[in-house]
């Protein structure tokens, strides 16, 4: 049984579309509408069930329309069609048909009341409650915040216009319109509305970091393939950009990482022990980092068994760095010796890569060896 039918859900279709409404769905919305009656608490949730239905069946039918089949769920605050992405100005289109389509439930039922004239007990208070989902929860799902509708579209638009996406303006401007009417909604006493305001600020502040994360981790690729190739000063500079930039615990710790290792290719100890100092207490350098500077400090037990440890550990390394480390402190032997007594695969992994970072850093004798005994310790 897979993880969609355990969740407590009804299960529809309407006009073809698979619709399901999860136990979540009911019990937020419930929570939302609560007034202390329980008549009005059945009208709300009926009225909120069937107007954040037509808003998504909205969207499914711009959808279908474009030739995409959908999917409609409706959970927590809300709902999420599913469907498959086009062009640009035809998703534009899906996702304002949601909106204008609670809207236009809303002046149906504006114009009804109009026409019918006052209303009385619980048709009134269905009145009421269906203006509100559909006409003010309508307009503040178009105001210009991501993941509201309004969000995407002002995407949607901005791409046409400039013939590129520009997610990380339409972010931005969602931090600050969500902040502006979180502060307006407070000053207002609509608290729960202020932290709703606060939850758009922190997924969009939370998106933007991880956009940025991304970007470093990029650069941080870049900078440990330049250790591999033996550019050990590039692979440097990179590292301190990144690192001046103030960015987050992982990508500083990571940078602080390569930039020891840079230091050590550069047999500038001081400097291998000064950018680990730098690093973020939550970072664990890796075990080979600390193995090598020990192997050039003459403590060669306590360096090879932190090199092994970090094999064993899975560490990341650049081979180069490490093998020439080992090389030039004249262990080649003896940590090869020390890796193939590890259990299983692991050990003949660590010196195949050994004999890897020893051929690219020009140390053919001792990758002829290592690969000697890689070749004697083959199984069969």
């Amino acid at each position: 049984m897979n993880d969609a039918q355990r969740v407590p859900a009804i299960r529809v279709q309407v006009f073809g579309i698979p619709i399901e409404v999860q136990a979540s769905f009911f019990l937020i919305v419930g929570l939302l509408g609560w007034t202390g009656s329980a008549a009005h608490l059945a009208i709300w949730v009926a009225v909120a069930l069937v107007s954040i239905l037509v808003h998504e069946l909205g969207h499914a039918a711009a959808a279908r329309a474009f030739g995409s089949p959908a999917s409609i769920q409706l959970y927590g605050f809300g709902g999420l069609t599913s469907h498959m992405p086009t062009t640009v100005a035809r998703d534009l289109v899906v996702t304002l048909a949601g909106p204008f389509a609670g809207l236009a439930i809303g002046g149906v039922v504006f114009a009804l009341a109009e026409a019918l004239g006052p209303l009385h007990g619980d048709v009134r208070v269905a009145a009421i409650y269906a203006l509100w989902i559909n006409v003010v929860w309508s307009i503040v799902n178009l105001l210009p915040i991501l993941p509201l509708d309004g969000g995407n579209a002002l995407r949607a638009i901005l791409h046409l216009a400039t013939g590129s996406d520009r997610e990380r303006t339409v972010r931005i401007l969602s931090i600050a319109v969500a902040g502006a009417a979180g502060v307006w909604a407070w000053s207002a006493g609509y608290t729960f509305s202020s932290l709703f305001a606060l939850f758009f600020v922190g997924t969009n502040l939370g998106a933007l970091r991880s956009e940025r994360d991304a970007v470093h981790v990029t650069r941080l690729r870049e900078a440990a393939e330049l250790l591999e190739r033996g550019n050990p000063a590039r692979a440097a500079d990179i590292a301190r950009s990144l690192r001046a930039g103030r960015p987050g615990p992982r990508v500083a710790g990571l940078a602080g990482e390569i930039e020891a290792w840079a230091a050590l290719a550069g047999g500038d100890l001081d400097a291998v022990e000064a950018a680990l100092g730098d690093v973020p207490d939550a970072a664990s350098p890796p075990l080979q980092l600390l193995g090598a500077v020990r192997l050039a400090r003459g403590e060669e037990q306590q360096g090879l068994a932190l090199v092994v440890d970090g094999y064993l550990r899975g560490d990341w390394h650049p081979a180069l760095v490490l093998a020439e480390s080992v090389a030039a402190a004249g262990v080649t032997s003896e940590l090869v010796e020390r890796l193939l007594l590890l259990d299983g695969d692991t050990g003949r992994r660590a010196a195949a890569d050994l004999e890897s970072g020893l051929r690219r850093a020009g140390r053919e004798r001792e990758a002829a060896h290592v690969a000697a005994r890689l070749a004697d310790a083959r199984p069969g």
